[in-house]
């Protein structure tokens, strides 16, 4: 999926793989492992992202900042959906 900012008022999305015009050298990166939090205090949702030293997810709600940290279990879920209340 490739996201392009804003111009008059749109935004570019697509899915599937670049064309030859968005390849960079950079772009060959791993992928961070993430998961996606419902925060109840706002009402929104936002990714958290795995923090690459330890064995959580570190992040906060988008609007008001409050902060989340989800530990990574030895035998770990397959949800990929939780909710900070």
């Amino acid at each position: 999926m490739l996201m392009r900012e804003p111009q008059d008022g749109f935004i570019d999305v697509r899915i599937g793989a670049p064309d030859e015009r968005d390849a960079s050298p950079d772009s060959a990166g791993p992928q961070r492992r993430w998961i996606g939090i419902y925060f109840a205090c706002c009402g929104v949702y936002a990714r958290v992202y795995r923090d690459p030293h330890e064995s959580c997810y570190r992040g906060a709600c988008p609007r008001c900042r409050r902060s989340v940290q989800v530990p990574v279990g030895p035998h770990g879920t397959s949800q990929r959906l939780f909710r900070a209340e």
